[in-house]
């Protein structure tokens, strides 16, 4: 895993995009494997790599996007400035692989998850953003087609506590008023149930069972 890793930095960017100091983008790479599913912006990844130019690593993270092996998911906002100026999310094509090369892996499972069902919905074409209100609500993944969002994901390892399960409740009914949608989902690690509040169905799915189901039907948001 280590070699391909290291394969990939070498051939598909140092070489091809003639990167003359390639300790900052090997320093970005496995700064990013440590930190998958996590806020980044260009200016706090400039200062953990020591890079002046927000320019350079903006196009240091182009080119690891391009060599398909880290991707970056935006907060939605239908102002296209906003958008650009939240922070973005990170995330690895595989989590073996950055786990292969990391100093210091997050051992949040929840985290993990989190970047299982990015690239998942990444591989079915999804267009998909995180959410957050002015309230500080958030949730994980929202999929948009044309200009309508049309379903909502959160992803929960642990949802046993009582607080928490009310926390990502809560979440999914502030973005489901927010985009009127009337169904969702909250992927777990093994709880399995239904809860409907507001007018707003909500799904509980482990997620081995997300991930072997029909998730890639569009849902009928209007039900």
């Amino acid at each position: 895993m280590q070699y391909y890793f290291q394969d990939i930095l070498l051939r598909d960017i140092i070489t091809r995009y003639q990167i003359r100091n390639t300790k900052e983008i090997k320093e970005l790479a496995l700064y990013l494997s440590s930190n998958i599913s996590n806020l980044c912006s260009y200016r706090k990844l400039s200062s953990m790599i020591s890079v002046k130019s927000l320019n350079t690593v903006k196009n240091y993270l182009d080119h690891l996007e391009n060599a398909f092996l880290f991707f970056r998911m935006g907060m939605f906002d239908y102002s296209l400035k906003k958008q650009m100026n939240n922070p973005y999310k990170m995330y690895c094509v595989d989590t073996a692989l950055a786990r292969s090369v990391s100093f210091n892996f997050s051992q949040d499972l929840g985290r993990i998850y989190e970047n299982i069902v990015f690239i998942e919905l990444l591989r079915n074409g999804y267009e998909v953003y995180y959410w957050k209100s002015k309230q500080n609500y958030e949730v994980d993944f929202l999929i948009r087609q044309g200009r309508d969002i049309i379903d909502i994901i959160q992803v929960s390892l642990i949802i046993s506590n009582a607080k928490t399960k009310e926390r990502e409740i809560r979440s999914i009914l502030e973005a489901s008023k927010t985009f009127n949608l009337k169904k969702a989902k909250i992927i777990t690690e093994d709880y399995a149930s239904e809860h409907t509040e507001n007018g707003v169905h909500i799904d509980f799915i482990p997620l081995w069972q997300w991930l072997i189901s029909d998730h890639c039907a569009i849902p009928d948001s209007s039900l």
